[in-house]
């Protein structure tokens, strides 16, 4: 039974009853297979920090059970999605994730997207096409798109990803 501190249960109840996040803060999730979206995801969340943003989270999909993952979704404001392009689809298990994101009914998230792919990287249209479903969520316009390793040409858009997250935070 909690007998102390209900103004704190409350205030967790009502953000949670809302779909508001608890932090204003970046939660960067990746899918990756050879570890070159990884690497993206930490460059990344790298420049994030340098510029400023002390809040930042970041989870392998694959290696991070998506009851943590969801928690963790629900309390910060911001999203980053990068995501390898499997078999011309999401990765597996970032879609689990984002199908888990629909059936709990998450909204009023701001949300970035990095696709990562050799052939034909098409990861982010489909994440993109999954988040349009989802109500109040806004997909920041600097997507990223990654053949298969950051070269020296990506470094700026990784900096304007970066610069979004930071504006749409403020």
């Amino acid at each position: 039974m909690w007998r102390d501190d209900l103004e704190y249960l409350l205030d967790k109840y009502n953000k949670w009853s809302l779909y508001e996040p608890e932090e204003k803060g970046g939660m960067i999730v990746y899918g990756t297979m050879y570890g070159n979206t990884e690497s993206a995801a930490y460059n990344l969340a790298t420049r994030l920090v340098e510029k400023g943003m002390t809040n930042v989270v970041m989870y392998d999909v694959s290696k991070t059970h998506v009851s943590y993952l969801i928690s963790d979704t629900f309390k910060y404001s911001n999203l980053v999605l990068a995501s390898v392009t499997y078999n011309l689809n999401i990765y597996p298990p970032m879609l689990d994730y984002i199908m888990d994101m629909k059936a709990l009914n998450l909204q009023k998230r701001n949300v970035a997207i990095i696709e990562n792919g050799s052939w034909a990287p098409k990861s982010g249209k489909l994440m993109r096409e999954h988040l349009d479903g989802m109500k109040e969520m806004t997909i920041l316009d600097n997507e990223m798109s990654i053949n298969s390793t950051m070269k020296e040409h990506d470094i700026d858009s990784m900096n304007d990803l970066a610069d979004s997250i930071i504006q749409s935070i403020k």
